[in-house]
């Protein structure tokens, strides 16, 4: 009795995997919208943040640090800066 329960769970673990179906959507992006980039026209990664607002001014708006690492961001008019201990990471480019 136990060994055909054991058969049965079995079975209804295999079809269960057997029955989802994954779907993926594909996101086509039109060009100007957002996207991360390496270009001399947003900070680079690995720049610190004294040399993106040396270089770049004042953002438009200062996200503060959450998580762990610490993850805080700058907001400009054309793009997006994200620091890991007031280090870039990744730029975003909005292309308004």
């Amino acid at each position: 009795m136990i060994k055909s329960s054991v058969v049965r769970a079995i079975c209804l673990c295999a079809g269960t995997l057997v029955c989802n179906v994954t779907t993926a959507e594909i996101l086509q992006l039109p060009n100007g919208s957002l996207g991360v980039t390496q270009s001399a026209s947003v900070p680079q990664r690995g720049a610190r943040e004294a040399d993106v607002f040396a270089k770049f001014g004042e953002p438009v708006h200062r996200h503060r640090a959450v998580g762990t690492p610490a993850i805080s961001s700058w907001e400009y008019e054309r793009f997006e800066v994200y620091f890991e201990n007031g280090v870039v990471i990744h730029s975003v480019y909005r292309g308004l």
